[in-house]
């Protein structure tokens, strides 16, 4: 049930994404050609990316959202990192579109000031951007969704581009007509920075990438912490989208029988996942290990 509810929480995040950057794409690139603005019109190609981006987000969850099978004894969750990698690499490309079509026109010359209509189409996207954002960023951190909180830094990378297109219009229209497209420059270079470190966290979620230091410290001090355990080595924490699977060795009383060996092991494996709620599994290995005499 728990699984469930998180999935249509996720999902319905991204749907409320898709809408909502419909109707900006679509506003967005009927007041940037109006205006006469470059640097809107890429905003709203930007807007209309984030439409792509959240299906994507969309699908990555629901699969995720499978329970896990014979094929996929782990379950399906890194469907979120694989998501999220997708995320990344469309706002790379958004990037890129974005700085070319502002460099030609700031080679090839502005002719004349963007029209009104663009600073509040611009004033308009940033408030409802950063909603959004606000909105996705907490329900991403409330599911532990990699893929919700790429999406969520998405939209919050619309909110620059459209801070960067508003400023560049006002200049413009100041009598600096070169500041749209200037502005549009400024916005690929933020978008890229963006998609690249979304990539980069992708993939090492991918790779199975240590959990954080945090999570192993609580893991190492639950361990600690349960009769007859008298070493801990070679603990491992690896990330499966929103999960933490743990591997790890205690050490036991070598005259400690199978069944009590077992219990200790039981017990540390129930500690550590009370600890630390994203740990979903814990496999402890038992060695035996010879008690110093004591006095």
């Amino acid at each position: 049930m728990e699984l469930e509810r998180r999935t249509r929480d996720a999902a319905f995040g991204a749907w409320l994404g898709i809408f909502v950057n419909v109707l900006l794409a679509a506003g967005k690139m009927t007041a940037g050609v109006l205006a006469g603005s470059v640097g809107m019109v890429a905003d709203a190609a930007h807007s209309a990316s984030d439409v792509l981006a959240s299906g994507v987000v969309l699908l990555g969850v629901r699969v995720a959202g499978r329970p896990a099978d014979s094929c996929h004894p782990y379950g399906h969750a890194k469907a979120e990192a694989i998501a999220a990698k997708i995320v990344a690499i469309l706002l790379l490309l958004a990037a890129v579109n974005i700085g070319w079509s502002s460099l030609r026109a700031i080679l090839n010359g502005v002719a004349a000031p963007p029209g009104s209509l663009a600073l509040w189409a611009a004033a308009a996207s940033i408030l409802v951007k950063e909603a959004l954002f606000q909105y996705k960023i907490k329900l991403g951190r409330r599911l532990r969704s990699q893929a919700v909180i790429a999406n969520a830094w998405e939209h919050r990378s619309d909110v620059l581009s459209s801070v960067a297109v508003l400023v560049g219009v006002a200049g413009a229209r100041a009598g600096y007509p070169l500041l749209d497209p200037v502005a549009g420059l400024l916005v690929s270079v933020m978008v890229a920075r963006i998609g690249w470190t979304m990539a980069t966290e992708a993939v090492d979620d991918l790779m199975d990438g240590m959990a954080g230091d945090g999570i192993m410290v609580a893991i190492v001090d639950a361990a600690r912490r349960i009769d007859g355990v008298l070493e801990i080595h070679d603990v491992r924490a690896r990330r499966m989208g929103h999960k933490v699977l743990v591997d790890m060795k205690i050490g036991v009383d070598e005259n400690m029988t199978v069944a009590a060996s077992h219990g200790v092991a039981h017990r540390v494996k129930d500690a550590v996942m009370a600890r630390v709620e994203e740990v979903s599994d814990v496999l402890v290995h038992v060695n035996p290990v010879k008690r110093m005499n004591e006095g």
